[in-house]
């Protein structure tokens, strides 16, 4: 088959129409993500290997799961997949601290970069303080990202104590 000038232009102008058309999703892999950062601490003291996960509320339809594990000094920065930033909406905050050194030994080698699971398959249990039983913190609170370019969000977890 050989291809005329005619039918070369149609192509031509067929793949051009298609690059317009694809263009603007070249590269993006989802919805518009918003940069949103914190600082976690726990009882006013910077928490460290913590693991802070937003959950999106079933009332936000684009909204993803945005997650990330926090630095030396508390800090975070979410990712929703392989992308830094999170959706606009609301989300319910899920923070779990890194188990206690102690406890890593039992943790299974697959979830050691990860605090949320290495609690869970090391059977953290609750500890005793001055004979109260100190539970493993996991912190929860509803937030809501807005569209604003760039947001903080910081969470002070509490140690919560009961008598035993």
């Amino acid at each position: 088959m050989t291809i005329t000038r005619k039918h070369s232009a149609s192509v031509a102008l067929v793949f051009a129409c298609a690059c317009v058309m694809v263009a603007p999703g070249c590269g993006d892999d989802g919805p518009t993500l918003v940069n949103v950062t914190g600082t976690v601490t726990q009882n006013n003291q910077p928490l460290e290997g913590a693991a802070v996960m937003f959950m999106p509320d079933p009332s936000s339809a684009d909204a993803r799961p945005a997650e990330d594990t926090t630095g030396p000094d508390g800090n975070y920065k979410l990712r929703t997949g392989t992308r830094f930033g999170a959706v606009p909406g609301k989300y319910r905050v899920v923070i779990t601290p890194a188990p206690p050194a102690s406890t890593m030994a039992k943790v299974d080698p697959a979830f050691a970069d990860d605090p949320f699971m290495a609690q869970l398959s090391a059977g953290v249990a609750p500890t005793k303080s001055k004979g109260k039983s100190v539970q493993p913190a996991e912190f929860t609170e509803d937030r809501e990202i807005t569209a604003e370019a760039s947001q903080v969000h910081d969470f002070d977890v509490k140690i919560k104590a009961s008598d035993s």
